[in-house]
């Protein structure tokens, strides 16, 4: 059964697709690269530090907390730490983040740059406690 997604003004509806990843590694940088096949929904991860954004080429709708844009390829810009952003290809599309780290190690890559939501929940929980909002 296809589950319906809203997105803004936007309903989806479709099962997971498989995108294209690459990864690109220069004196160190590491770029993860994206292919976003046309009318997919697609959920980013949380990076534990601001983050370069590329929007290679195609079309996207984005949505962040109550922020909602849309980009249009070429577009580069930052996101702050612990941004989760979720999107909408109104066109195949090529996005990039860029990183800085030695490390080729895809898996010590992913330690250093995401936090997992369980962690970002504790991080979150605690630093209300310590504001006495809990």
């Amino acid at each position: 059964m296809k589950e319906l997604i809203n997105i803004g003004d936007y309903a989806v509806t479709g099962e997971q697709v498989d995108c294209k990843l690459t990864h690109t590694f220069s004196n160190g940088i590491y770029m993860r690269q994206v292919e976003i096949p046309k009318n997919s929904l697609i959920e980013g991860k949380r990076h534990r530090e601001e983050t370069i954004n590329i929007l290679l080429k195609g079309k996207m709708s984005i949505i962040d907390g109550d922020t909602r844009i849309v980009l249009e390829a070429p577009c580069i810009f930052t996101s702050d730490k612990f941004t989760k952003k979720i999107g909408y290809a109104h066109e195949d599309s090529i996005w990039v983040n860029v990183h800085h780290t030695f490390s080729t190690d895809l898996e010590q890559i992913e330690k250093q740059f995401i936090i997992e939501e369980d962690e970002y929940k504790q991080l979150t929980y605690e630093e209300s406690k310590c504001l006495g909002l809990q």
